[in-house]
């Protein structure tokens, strides 16, 4: 098929017609070539729920790197759990759910670090929305540093064929804010501290020389 769009017309027009004949052998449309140049890359979420900083740090992720997310559930050791899938064109979605997957654990820790520095006069509930309005605003620090991931129109068409095809009955979620109750500014001003030396730097040339780094 990339022959077939060779200038010299006798080339393509041959080409064309091998790759017609490979197709009706091996029950190949185009549409399944085309998206052949699709993948999918997964990564695990710590429970069922799905929290709204999660969400954001998905959304995140599928900003700067072109792909597009789908939340599901899956049996691991007989406990329900959610995973994001990645799906775009190769080799983004590979680097999308590695760039996730240190993300998610830095922002997990520095959720739990900041949980740890509450009073212990603090209510468990109480220190759980603390937390996720930090972590909330913790993304939000890294979101303002990058760049969003550009496709062009024939891109973006292709990977919504991609995942019309490939998924069924897709599950959407906003995720659950625990935040509600008091003002936080406090805890979202310490979010944003926290994450102000986060950096997402995206690979060069389509290679996994993805660092993520915390320069403080």
């Amino acid at each position: 098929l990339a022959l077939a769009k060779s200038s010299n017309a006798n080339e393509a027009a041959v080409a064309l017609s091998r790759a017609q004949k490979l197709m009706q052998e091996h029950a190949i449309t185009f549409t399944d070539v085309e998206l052949a140049d699709c993948a999918t890359s997964e990564s695990l979420l710590d429970a069922k729920g799905v929290n709204k900083y999660e969400v954001n740090l998905i959304h995140l992720i599928a900003y700067a790197f072109g792909v597009e997310p789908v939340v599901s559930h899956t049996r691991v050791n007989w406990k329900i759990r959610a995973k994001v899938c990645f799906l775009g064109i190769s080799p983004q979605p590979e680097l999308a759910q590695y760039c996730f997957d240190v993300l998610y654990r830095q922002l997990k820790q520095a959720r739990s670090e900041y949980i740890k520095q509450q009073s212990n006069r603090c209510k468990s509930s109480t220190k759980t929305k603390r937390g996720d309005a930090f972590a909330e605003a913790w993304v939000m620090s890294v979101y303002r540093t990058v760049q969003k991931f550009a496709l062009n129109d024939e891109q973006l068409a292709l990977i919504q064929t991609y995942k019309d095809k490939s998924f069924d009955d897709l599950e959407s979620s906003k995720g659950r804010d625990r935040t509600k109750g008091k003002a936080r500014g406090a805890d979202y001003h310490a979010g944003l501290n926290a994450a102000k030396n986060v950096l997402l730097d995206r690979p060069v040339n389509g290679k996994e020389t993805t660092k993520l780094q915390d320069n403080r």
